[in-house]
C-alpha cells in the first residue's frame, strides 16, 4: 500500500484509483465475511433444531406430525420456518 501511495504521488489521478481499488477490496472482504457468518449462524440453528427434535420422544414427534426418520429432511430444508 505504501508503494502504491508513493507511485500515486508521481502520477496524477492514480491516487484516486488506488483508493477506489482498496475500498473495493475491503468491501469484497467484508461481504465475504458477512456471508460466512450468516452461513455459520444458519448451520448452528439447524444443529440446534436437530438436537431438539432428536431429544423429543416419538409420541411428541407424532403429535407435531413428523416421525424420527423425517428429522434430517425437515432440518435440511432451507425454506422451512420453525
Amino acid at each position: 500500500m505504501q508503494d502504491a501511495a508513493r507511485i500515486a504521488d508521481f502520477k496524477p489521478g492514480l491516487r484516486d484509483q488506488v483508493v477506489h481499488a482498496t475500498t473495493a477490496w475491503v468491501s469484497a472482504v467484508a461481504g465475504f465475511l458477512r456471508k460466512c457468518w450468516s452461513a455459520h449462524q444458519k448451520r448452528r440453528e439447524r444443529a440446534r433444531v436437530r438436537a431438539i427434535l432428536y431429544g423429543m420422544p416419538d409420541r411428541e414427534l407424532k403429535d407435531i406430525g413428523i416421525c424420527r426418520g423425517e428429522i434430517e429432511y425437515l432440518v435440511s430444508m432451507q425454506t422451512r420456518e420453525w
